[in-house]
């Protein structure tokens, strides 16, 4: 088994890698995997088991900068949106929003401080 960075690593060199293709539904698929291994590498946290509106918090509890937390939360809510979009998303959009998932990704992993704390991980079930 690989470790949760070279995992991310390999994410990121997925959506770079897709998001070359036509495909915008493949693309908003690859930006969320993305996001959501990165916000485990940095933040220690595992968005899926959160309610978007508890995401914020948890960000910035996990040591993320409230602005990139945002963003952060902004991007995962409109990819889970695209995703089950009845008509595929956008093209330009879906690779905008990728590029600048790491763009943000890259300036999470120079900043985010996780702390990795049972008591953390207890406040947030």
């Amino acid at each position: 088994t690989s470790s949760p960075a070279k995992e991310l690593a390999d994410k990121q060199r997925d959506l770079v890698d897709t998001a070359k293709t036509g495909d915008s539904r493949k693309i908003v698929g690859a930006t969320l995997r993305f996001l959501e291994q990165a916000i485990l590498v940095h933040a220690g946290l595992n968005v899926r088991g959160l309610l978007a509106d508890e995401r914020q918090e948890a960000l910035e509890s996990a040591a993320i900068f409230s602005e990139d937390a945002a963003r952060l939360c902004e991007l995962l809510l409109r990819c889970e949106q695209d995703r089950f979009a009845p008509e595929p998303p956008d093209l330009q959009t879906v690779r905008e929003a990728s590029e600048e998932a790491i763009r943000l990704v890259g300036r999470i992993s120079k900043t985010a401080k996780p702390r990795r704390t049972k008591k953390t991980a207890e406040a947030l079930r």
